[in-house]
């Protein structure tokens, strides 16, 4: 990693977001060089078994009529340049679908594994990467340790195959300088299929095991120190800027979680601009009235204009609501003491309804609200 570590602390923490997007964007992914060997190797045989006899054909008609003894051409300079310019791009046109897949595999294998990462800061001369304190650090490292045993197990594998080849087709082999040149090639062919499984057989084993590696080492370089995490969130969460991004999801939130429960609110008691609080009671499934949603100045105001959209009735009762404010959060059931001051506003309520609907004479506000003297804001 690029950035300064305090060695003398133990990395515990798992990476946050910001340490990850700041990996992904000076380019350390996880990488594994052994899986994109691999999709080269199984790419290129694939392309073979699909198009290698079509292309070996049209590469045979190339260089029969290419390499043919045409004495005209010796006398004239442009016509010889002219054979060797054309013989030149009919090959490449031969080769271009191979040599296109290759380019694209090669972007695309280490994609799968780590995805797009780019950065010129890797590219750029950096003098710290001459320190020979750090250079002896990372040749010790159990990254290096992993490689040495992969490059033991590799020359092993490799060796085993040759081996094994060599056993399996050794009368072949030595055929191959007294046999027909049609047999010998068939016989080459089959020797080299067999040695290119076997080649791909040991990758995929090396694979298997490199590619879980890198990921679990790619996650440990990243983890972060206790203290890491907590300069972090100082530097992020300290800003203005995102201080004020965070506040405004906030009230985002909020204004989606009003649109739902204010409409379902059974009185919203304000100051009545300052303060507003959307009080629910239910005796079947509560104990007490509940606090739907309170806010204030310009949150206040969003509630009192959704409870008047949805004919909730409002209640201006200044020292109630701020004392239910301060005193009950969201979501929770107000303060025993609070029962009697709620219970007035609820029963107030109950009678406006009854009064709309011609029931009841037209109710007063309650204008004396029991409330304790140390619980008033």
């Amino acid at each position: 990693m690029s950035e300064k570590r305090d060695d003398s602390q133990e990395r515990t923490e798992q990476a946050t977001a910001r340490k990850k997007q700041q990996s992904q964007e000076q380019g350390l992914v996880a990488r594994s060089k052994d899986f994109n060997a691999l999709m080269v190797l199984l790419c290129s045989g694939l392309f073979f078994i699909a198009l290698g006899h079509s292309s070996a054909l049209k590469l045979q008609h190339l260089f029969e009529s290419y390499l043919a003894f045409d004495p005209k051409l010796l006398a004239d300079d442009n016509g010889l340049f002219l054979a060797l310019k054309n013989a030149a791009f009919s090959a490449i046109k031969v080769l271009l679908p191979f040599l296109i897949l290759i380019v694209a595999v090669c972007i695309a294998g280490p994609m799968i594994i780590g995805g797009w990462a780019f950065s010129w800061e890797n590219v750029a001369l950096k003098f710290e990467r001459l320190d020979p304190v750090k250079g002896l650090s990372k040749i010790f490292s159990l990254k290096n340790l992993v490689e040495l045993i992969k490059s033991i197990f590799k020359i092993a594998l490799v060796v085993l195959a040759m081996a094994l080849i060599v056993y399996l087709f050794m009368k072949q082999i030595v055929y191959f300088s007294f046999a027909d040149p049609l047999v010998g090639i068939k016989q080459s062919v089959k020797v080299l299929t067999w040695s290119f499984m076997l080649l791909v057989g040991a990758l995929l084993i090396i694979t298997l095991f490199d590619v879980p590696f890198q990921l679990w080492n790619y996650q440990q370089e990243l983890r972060m120190t206790k203290q890491e995490v907590k300069d972090e969130y100082k530097d992020t969460e300290g800003k203005p800027e995102v201080k004020s991004r965070l506040a405004r999801l906030q009230r985002e939130l909020l204004k989606r979680r009003f649109a739902t429960e204010v409409p379902q609110a059974d009185v919203i008691i304000t100051n009545p601009t300052h303060y507003a609080v959307a009080l629910k009671y239910d005796p079947k499934k509560m104990k007490a009235p509940k606090v739907v949603a309170k806010g204030v100045d310009f949150m206040a105001e969003k509630i009192m204009e959704i409870a008047k959209q949805h004919s909730v009735p409002l209640v201006a009762l200044p020292p109630l609501a701020r004392t239910v404010y301060f005193h009950t959060e969201i979501g929770e059931e107000i303060p025993s003491e609070l029962y009697v001051g709620v219970a007035q506003v609820l029963a107030y309520v109950h009678q406006l309804k009854l009064y709309k609907r011609g029931k009841s004479n037209k109710p007063k506000i309650p204008n004396k609200i029991d409330i304790p003297p140390e619980m008033v804001k």
